[in-house]
């Protein structure tokens, strides 16, 4: 490279003017590509010579990476640091500002409730047990029943259902704390075969003690092994630390929380990416009734244009009394402002930032606004089943693997109280979720009947995810209900359909086509 440098300068001083602009110009382009050592090639024919290689396409700087003027004030937080150091300084403020905002914020309150009601339901999911064979199945019918059961009286305290503490706890949880802790506790004075419950702790008491502040395999209250597998907690006895706490083992924990990135110990709200936005808009809105109410106060002025009115001071002040006509001096007259807030785009403005509330978890504007009156039926249909891919991913990401690890804790204590026999072979374990109302019920059922009528949708997947039911209880009440019809000389449901449709297609008009 030394060698090459002095042969360039050379040639560079002893050129004519000609020959001088020619030198530099391969001067440029040799130092260029000689910054990048697999660009060169070597040209027989060019000896002497450093050349591009085609492979390589020149490009400027990343233009992303830029720092000027005016953007230097946008980009001054941006920092290029572990995600757990990010939440040791900000994860207290964003909790706080996100439960501020989901109890004083209607917008951020009703899109949390839409978004709990389109993940959970009424009443959460139906566990699905497959087994390999029918005394497996029976087996697993049973077990079923016992985890129902179990779901009912789940809380340690005895308030809440399973399917109440997953839209309560879990995901409000999520978009106000980031995330939830339960503790595995087994009552001793609880009267059920299964002493297992769950209780909840409060995120804000998961914290590091200030004895182990120094501690590397500390994260955040968290004590974890070089894989990153948590194997502690400790759990303050108050939100601020000062009255002790106590190690637990994790073991007896379940965190739930969405990680998004490599070596996340905690979660973050999911609400905090439009707490700006939330912020922005509830300022907005003050400000234009400020402006609207100002306007109101003044609505009616007197003005005088005479040149010899008499001088008043501008605090003097005329009373007008509703429905009553009032005399005014000569020479002056009443007039009204004219208000100017809220503007014709108030409303636009305000609808247009209220869908990035929950844009950040793929809920649509729609549901975040509560408001269809701008919306056709596609558009509708679209925002519905962004709605359901949002909440689908919810709970296969976040949700079902914390309910098999609940699953099997409840059924390996049944088991061994002996509430049900060992299990005779191996089953699979499986959530059945609440099915996303459809917006278009005739064209959704037509579409479902010709999956089923060409096998490539099964009556087992039409029962969970078309209906949100078990084909096992939906085969069993159809028994039922035929075996009631039967015996009160009623016809069937089939005959009672097909006798509908007929009756359906013979009021239709009909085409001549000849």
């Amino acid at each position: 490279m030394l060698q090459r440098l002095r042969t360039m300068l050379g040639l560079a001083a002893a050129s004519a003017v000609t020959g001088e602009t020619e030198s530099r110009t391969h001067f440029r382009k040799s130092w260029t590509a000689s910054r990048f050592d697999s660009s060169i090639v070597d040209d027989p024919e060019r000896s002497g010579q450093v050349w591009y290689s085609p492979d390589y396409a020149a490009r400027g700087e990343f233009e992303s990476a830029d720092t000027n003027r005016l953007n230097s004030a946008h980009w001054s937080a941006a920092r290029d640091t572990p995600i757990n150091d990010d939440l040791a300084d900000r994860l207290p403020t964003m909790r706080t500002r996100s439960n501020h905002e989901a109890w004083n914020n209607t917008a951020i309150e009703g899109l949390i409730l839409q978004h709990s009601i389109a993940v959970a339901g009424d009443n959460g999911p139906l566990l699905d047990l497959q087994a390999e064979d029918e005394i497996g199945d029976t087996w697993c019918e049973a077990a079923e029943k016992v985890w129902e059961d179990w779901c009912e009286y789940s809380d340690a305290a005895g308030q809440l259902s399973l399917a109440a503490r997953m839209k309560n706890f879990w995901n409000r949880g999520c978009w106000t704390n980031g995330e939830w802790f339960d503790q595995f506790v087994y009552p001793s004075d609880v009267d059920t075969p299964i002493k297992l419950r769950l209780h909840a702790v409060e995120p804000q008491r998961i914290q590091t003690p200030m004895t182990e502040a120094g501690n590397p395999d500390i994260t955040l209250g968290i004590k974890r092994d070089s894989l990153r597998r948590p194997k502690e907690y400790w759990v303050a006895n108050d939100w601020y630390g000062f009255n002790g706490g106590k190690w637990y083992t994790a073991d007896g924990f379940m965190h739930g929380y969405e990680q998004l990135e490599v070596g996340q110990a905690r979660g973050v709200p999911w609400a905090q990416s439009g707490l700006p936005t939330a912020a922005d808009l509830r300022d907005y809105d003050d400000q234009v009734m400020d402006a609207a109410r100002a306007a109101a106060d003044m609505a009616i002025v007197l003005q005088t244009k005479h040149p010899d009115a008499p001088y008043v001071e501008s605090k003097a002040s005329v009373p007008f009394r509703r429905r009553r006509m009032t005399h005014v001096a000569p020479g002056w007259e009443a007039a009204q402002l004219q208000p100017h807030q809220p503007t014709a785009q108030y409303k636009d403005h305000r609808h247009e930032r209220m869908g990035d509330l929950g844009r950040g978890k793929g809920v649509p504007s729609m549901v975040t606004r509560l408001d269809a009156r701008e919306h056709n039926y596609s558009s509708a249909r679209f925002d519905r089943g962004l709605l359901h891919e949002s909440a689908k991913h919810v709970r296969t990401t976040l949700y079902n693997p914390k309910l098999k690890v609940l699953v099997m804790r409840v059924l390996s204590e049944a088991i061994l109280v002996g509430v049900l026999p060992p299990p005779p072979c191996r089953f699979g374990v499986e959530q059945i979720w609440p099915a996303m109302p459809q917006v278009d019920e005739d064209k959704s059922s037509r579409a479902e009947n010709r999956y089923l009528g060409n096998g490539t949708l099964s009556y087992s997947a039409a029962c969970a995810e078309r209906h949100g039911r078990r084909a096992n209880d939906v085969i069993r009440i159809r028994q039922r209900d035929a075996n009631r019809l039967a015996a009160a000389g009623l016809p069937s449901v089939a005959e009672s359909v097909g006798t509908a449709q007929k009756s359906e297609s013979s009021d239709q008009p009909q085409t001549d086509k000849s």
